[in-house]
């Protein structure tokens, strides 16, 4: 539960400037062990292992779907429009391949990765 509503860092990113995300989810029914979207990796541990050298230790702790937290809390755009100013689609089939693309562009955290934000 110290995940809910947190803001997490990972810390194997660049430090210079760290990304700070907003932990919208949970996901309980994902594990490091879970296949990586795409093709390059079959998991995500393999992906964290090839990308950043780095091997996950506990293979069962779910992971984080989290939101870059500058969109997040970016309250000068307005709803209607994603960041970068484009009008967000109106009809219902739009809607859904537009969820079906932000499915693909999701940012899926392991836990031990990343450090939380103090408030």
């Amino acid at each position: 539960a110290k995940y809910h509503d947190a803001v997490v860092m990972p810390w194997y990113r660049n430090q210079d400037q760290p990304q700070y995300f907003y932990v919208a989810e949970i996901c309980s029914h994902l594990n490091p062990k879970s296949s990586f979207p795409g093709s390059d990796y079959q998991t995500f541990e393999e992906y964290y292992q090839k990308k950043y050298g780095i091997t996950v230790q506990n293979s069962s702790q779910p992971l984080l779907d989290v939101d870059h937290t500058s969109a997040r809390l970016n309250f000068l755009t307005p709803r209607y429009v994603n960041r970068k100013g484009v009008a967000l689609p109106t009809s219902s089939e739009e809607t859904k391949r537009a969820k079906r693309e932000n499915l693909e562009q999701k940012q899926i955290l392991v836990p031990e990765l990343c450090m939380i934000h103090p408030f």
